[in-house]
């Protein structure tokens, strides 16, 4: 079965399980156990934690000084999402045009939708489906 771990209010979670016709598993409301997590870290090794994020940089240095296992633990957040786990068991971080490709859920030719969920790279693109018609990105009026 198809899972997909996160938070339930992450647009990036929310765009994977609209996409995958899945729930997502907020790990928030659902902590994951220390077993699942050290999987993942198994899997994802430094890339698991966000290090970009809100929760990372409201941490002390002593936190962030915890293994990663350890700080996913204490502060769920600060996990990179969403964490997929495929059918077959294989696991897949973020929700790049690589991990829809390999789900099977690739959103063909809507332009900048290779880059939806690429956060960390300065490069988000959200585009609906009546924008994507049009082959150039909704802009609000200045």
């Amino acid at each position: 079965m198809l899972r997909i771990f996160g938070l339930k209010n992450c647009d990036t979670c929310r765009a994977a399980a609209q996409a995958l016709g899945v729930e997502i598993e907020d790990v928030r409301a659902q902590p994951l156990d220390a077993g699942r997590i050290a999987a993942f870290h198994a899997a994802f090794g430094a890339a698991l934690v966000n290090r970009r994020s809100t929760t990372w940089r409201g941490l002390s240095e002593t936190e962030r000084a915890l293994p990663e296992p350890a700080l996913i633990a204490a502060h769920p957040a600060v996990m990179k999402r969403p964490v997929i786990e495929a059918d077959d068991g294989a696991l897949h971080l973020g929700w790049t045009g690589a991990v829809r490709a390999a789900l099977g859920a690739d959103q063909g030719e809507i332009p900048g939708a290779d880059q939806v969920g690429d956060r960390g790279r300065g490069k988000t693109a959200r585009i609906s489906p009546r924008v994507a018609g049009l082959g150039q990105r909704a802009r609000a009026p200045i």
